[in-house]
Protein backbone atom coordinates (compact mmCIF):
# COMPACT_ATOMS: atom_id res chain seq x y z
CA UNK A 1 0.00 0.00 0.00
CA UNK A 2 1.51 3.30 -0.69
CA UNK A 3 1.81 6.29 1.73
CA UNK A 4 -1.26 8.63 1.50
CA UNK A 5 -3.84 5.78 0.75
CA UNK A 6 -6.81 5.12 3.31
CA UNK A 7 -6.60 1.53 4.03
CA UNK A 8 -9.65 -0.83 3.85
CA UNK A 9 -8.57 -3.53 6.01
CA UNK A 10 -5.87 -3.51 8.48
CA UNK A 11 -4.36 -7.17 9.66
CA UNK A 12 -3.78 -6.60 13.69
CA UNK A 13 -1.19 -9.30 14.11
CA UNK A 14 0.20 -11.08 17.58
CA UNK A 15 1.10 -14.22 18.40
CA UNK A 16 -1.09 -16.30 20.99
CA UNK A 17 -0.61 -15.01 24.83
CA UNK A 18 2.08 -11.95 23.48
CA UNK A 19 0.89 -9.19 26.11
CA UNK A 20 1.28 -6.89 22.87
CA UNK A 21 -2.16 -8.64 21.38
CA UNK A 22 -3.79 -6.69 24.52
CA UNK A 23 -2.75 -3.42 22.81
CA UNK A 24 -4.10 -4.28 19.39
CA UNK A 25 -7.51 -5.58 20.57
CA UNK A 26 -7.65 -1.70 22.10
CA UNK A 27 -6.55 -0.25 19.22
CA UNK A 28 -8.90 -2.83 17.02
CA UNK A 29 -11.67 -1.33 19.61
CA UNK A 30 -10.58 2.36 19.36
CA UNK A 31 -10.29 2.10 15.53
CA UNK A 32 -13.48 0.97 15.11
CA UNK A 33 -15.18 3.39 17.11
CA UNK A 34 -13.50 6.73 15.47
CA UNK A 35 -14.32 4.98 12.41
CA UNK A 36 -17.92 4.68 13.14
CA UNK A 37 -17.67 8.28 14.65
CA UNK A 38 -16.25 9.80 11.37
CA UNK A 39 -19.24 9.87 9.15
CA UNK A 40 -17.20 8.28 6.08
CA UNK A 41 -18.78 5.98 3.69
CA UNK A 42 -16.33 2.55 4.01
CA UNK A 43 -14.81 2.49 7.53
CA UNK A 44 -11.83 0.78 7.75
CA UNK A 45 -12.07 -2.71 9.02
CA UNK A 46 -9.82 -3.82 11.79
CA UNK A 47 -9.55 -7.90 12.25
CA UNK A 48 -6.99 -9.36 14.54
CA UNK A 49 -4.72 -12.65 12.69
CA UNK A 50 -2.80 -15.23 13.73
CA UNK A 51 1.25 -14.61 11.93
CA UNK A 52 0.28 -17.88 11.03
CA UNK A 53 -3.22 -16.75 9.04
CA UNK A 54 -3.29 -15.47 5.43
CA UNK A 55 -2.93 -11.74 5.58
CA UNK A 56 -3.07 -10.74 1.61
CA UNK A 57 -6.46 -9.32 2.17
CA UNK A 58 -5.55 -6.75 4.26
CA UNK A 59 -3.98 -3.29 2.69
CA UNK A 60 -2.15 -2.45 5.48
CA UNK A 61 -0.89 -4.33 9.31
CA UNK A 62 -0.30 -3.65 12.62
CA UNK A 63 2.60 -6.10 14.13
CA UNK A 64 3.39 -7.15 17.34
CA UNK A 65 7.20 -8.33 17.31
CA UNK A 66 10.55 -7.37 18.37
CA UNK A 67 12.07 -6.24 15.18
CA UNK A 68 10.77 -3.33 12.91
CA UNK A 69 12.36 -4.63 10.07
CA UNK A 70 11.69 -7.96 10.21
CA UNK A 71 8.13 -7.41 10.23
CA UNK A 72 8.04 -4.68 7.32
CA UNK A 73 10.53 -7.47 5.20
CA UNK A 74 7.92 -9.98 5.57
CA UNK A 75 5.15 -8.28 4.40
CA UNK A 76 6.56 -6.14 1.74
CA UNK A 77 3.19 -5.67 -0.33
CA UNK A 78 1.11 -3.89 2.46
CA UNK A 79 2.11 -0.69 4.75
CA UNK A 80 3.59 -2.56 8.16
CA UNK A 81 2.82 -0.94 11.40
CA UNK A 82 4.79 -2.36 14.63
CA UNK A 83 4.18 -2.68 17.93
CA UNK A 84 7.34 -3.38 19.78
CA UNK A 85 9.19 -3.72 23.12
CA UNK A 86 12.20 -2.32 21.46
CA UNK A 87 12.24 1.36 20.36
CA UNK A 88 14.34 0.32 17.15
CA UNK A 89 11.95 1.81 14.41
CA UNK A 90 8.46 0.82 16.27
CA UNK A 91 5.40 2.42 15.25
CA UNK A 92 4.08 1.82 18.64
CA UNK A 93 6.77 1.39 21.43
CA UNK A 94 5.54 -0.41 24.77
CA UNK A 95 8.87 -0.88 27.03
CA UNK A 96 7.17 -2.88 29.50
CA UNK A 97 4.60 -5.32 28.14
CA UNK A 98 4.70 -8.24 31.15
CA UNK A 99 2.66 -4.98 32.71
CA UNK A 100 -0.21 -4.69 30.07
CA UNK A 101 -2.51 -7.12 31.60
CA UNK A 102 -2.46 -5.47 34.46
CA UNK A 103 -3.03 -2.07 32.50
CA UNK A 104 -5.58 -2.98 30.08
CA UNK A 105 -7.97 -3.46 32.78
CA UNK A 106 -7.70 0.09 34.36
CA UNK A 107 -9.93 2.88 32.15
CA UNK A 108 -8.76 3.79 28.97
CA UNK A 109 -8.52 7.44 29.75
CA UNK A 110 -7.38 6.70 33.07
CA UNK A 111 -4.46 8.71 34.65
CA UNK A 112 -2.35 5.31 34.74
CA UNK A 113 -3.74 3.96 31.09
CA UNK A 114 -3.93 7.46 29.55
CA UNK A 115 -0.39 7.97 27.86
CA UNK A 116 -0.65 4.04 26.40
CA UNK A 117 -4.07 5.66 24.85
CA UNK A 118 -2.96 8.36 23.76
CA UNK A 119 -0.33 6.71 21.71
CA UNK A 120 -2.38 4.24 20.03
CA UNK A 121 -5.18 7.55 18.93
CA UNK A 122 -1.84 8.72 17.33
CA UNK A 123 -1.08 5.54 15.52
CA UNK A 124 -5.00 5.10 14.47
CA UNK A 125 -5.06 8.60 13.21
CA UNK A 126 -1.44 7.68 10.78
CA UNK A 127 -3.39 4.72 9.77
CA UNK A 128 -6.64 6.44 8.72
CA UNK A 129 -4.10 8.87 6.30
CA UNK A 130 -2.26 5.90 4.81
CA UNK A 131 1.25 7.60 6.89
Amino acid sequence: MSHGKRPHKVGLIAHEGDPLGLVLDDLAEAGAVYESLSGVETPIEFVRLSPAEDASGCDALVVACTSAKAAAASHEDQRVYTASSSDQGADLYIPHPERLPRLMKKPRLGMLRRGLSKQIDALIRRIQVGD
